[in-house]
């Protein structure tokens, strides 16, 4: 029998047949995000890390993902000069 995980981004929907993985609801504090590029670049990294499920929220400059590599995740965020820490 087959496990499936569905997870929805960007009203995209995306199926894994391969089983399901254990993500994890994570919070970043993401301190020097102060503008619209600022999001827009974040959400690249998270993109590329193929991240499940994320919001990137620039009022409260902090960033909610659905990950199980959040070590990865934040080691991405610093090279893209977002350092961030997990709340």
């Amino acid at each position: 029998m087959s496990a499936f995980l569905v997870l929805c981004h960007n009203d995209q929907t995306m199926i894994s047949v391969e089983g399901v993985v254990s993500l994890s609801h994570y919070v970043i504090s993401v301190p020097d995000m102060s503008c619209h590029h600022c999001v827009a670049r974040i959400t690249k990294v998270l993109e590329e890390k193929e991240v499940a499920a994320f919001k990137v929220l620039l009022e409260s400059k902090t960033v909610e993902v659905e990950t199980d590599d959040v070590a990865g995740l934040l080691a991405a965020l610093d090279d893209a000069g977002y350092p961030g820490t997990v709340q």
